[in-house]
């Protein structure tokens, strides 16, 4: 498994570490490659061709993320794993609502900020899918405890 990190992170360092520890459990093999930025991708899928990776994991860092369309599109240049011919996951929150919340129950994390998905189908059509504000009103708050402040809770 390859997995995409930016070079110089703080949290490159245990991040790796749990990634080996639970990929060695699932007898999977890890090849890191800390990017310093787009022009260091291409070398980083070429080499995971060449080791014949069965799948790629991109890291989390805004960096990675504003470069999405040029992974995925590396992706499908060297026929590694994708869950589609076009993927983008974009994140999207307010700090300033979610913090606070989180800091009362830290797994909150595992939901927010919330996430859409934009993916193509095998016929070109194109999805958004996307959880609704209402969604994590309704479900996601009360899952970990919590209530959302009537003056703070969204639209639709």
């Amino acid at each position: 498994m390859g997995v995409l990190l930016i070079r110089d992170n703080e949290i490159n360092g245990p991040s790796t570490e749990l990634t080996k520890e639970r990929a060695k459990v699932l007898g999977v093999e890890v090849e890191v490659f800390e990017a310093r930025g787009p022009v260091d991708f291409e070398r980083a899928f070429a080499r995971w061709t060449n080791e014949r990776v069965g799948a790629v994991v991109v890291g989390d860092h805004a960096f990675l993320v504003a470069n999405s369309d040029v992974i995925a599109a590396l992706t499908v240049k060297h026929r590694l794993p994708s869950v589609g011919p076009l993927e983008l996951v974009i994140v999207f929150g307010n700090p300033k609502l979610g913090t606070k919340p989180m800091e009362g129950a830290p797994m909150l994390a595992i939901d927010v900020p919330l996430r859409a998905l934009v993916s193509q189908d095998d016929q070109d059509k194109v999805w958004l899918t996307y959880n609704s504000g209402k969604y994590l009103l309704s479900d996601v708050y009360p899952r970990h405890g919590l209530a959302m402040p009537p003056e703070k809770r969204p639209e639709h």
